[in-house]
């Protein structure tokens, strides 16, 4: 079948799909990736915990930059399994809409979606991908997020271009640089009472469970 007679079956197919009740099906790559990211954001929770007031936990400190990045890369590649498998949730989130559209550069073919009626539902969790990836923005404004956190309570008052040497002496000395910074970085990372993660990381690792609640309850579905 050609690609021009193959356009209107998708277009007729889609608009039949319009008033359908989605469900998204249950995905263990995804649970599995948003297991495995809660695991890392709490490890690296009491590490940052640790290092507060020195340049360790400083958002300068390339390791701190880079967990940010992964973080970002993860979620961008959690909003794409759910895309797969979810095909009404470009209508709900920002982020998966994004790459729906860069597909849709991609393989023109896809580009008679946009011509369809756009399917009336939302996933259970809406825009929590772009919500996520929010809380990892490097923090630069007006960002908000872990990245701004940091800046405003765990950034040292020593100037960028000595800031490469005062890590290199850092490293052999774990004692805090500034007990000021120590215990205004160190308090963000604290559980707060009845929760489980400080104030900087308690609302993505909300965001995971609920990844992972919800998807544990697919799997029940599924296999019911």
């Amino acid at each position: 079948m050609t690609l021009a007679r193959l356009a209107p079956l998708l277009l007729a197919t889609l608009a039949a799909c319009q008033h359908a009740q989605w469900v998204s099906p249950y995905s263990a790559d995804l649970q599995s990736r948003a297991a495995d990211m809660l695991a890392d954001l709490t490890a690296w929770e009491g590490q940052m915990r640790a290092a507060a007031g020195t340049p360790a936990a400083d958002p300068r400190n390339p390791p701190v930059q880079a967990k940010l990045a992964a973080w970002r890369g993860e979620i961008e590649a959690m909003a794409a399994i759910e895309l797969s498998i979810d095909p009404g949730l470009t209508s709900c989130d920002a982020l998966a809409g994004r790459i729906s559209g860069q597909l849709r550069t991609s393989f023109p073919i896809l580009a008679t979606n946009d011509t369809a009626p756009r399917l009336n539902r939302c996933e259970t969790l809406p825009d929590i991908f772009a919500r996520m990836q929010k809380r990892v923005a490097d923090g630069s404004p007006p960002a908000s997020g872990i990245g701004f956190d940091l800046i405003q309570q765990c950034q040292l008052p020593i100037p960028d271009g000595q800031f490469a040497a005062a890590l290199q002496a850092g490293a052999s000395k774990p004692v805090a640089f500034d007990p000021g910074v120590a215990i205004r970085c160190a308090a963000l990372f604290e559980p707060l009472p009845g929760q489980a993660h400080g104030p900087a990381t308690q609302a993505l690792a909300t965001e995971l469970e609920a990844i992972i609640y919800r998807e544990g309850r697919e799997q029940a579905a599924t296999h019911g």
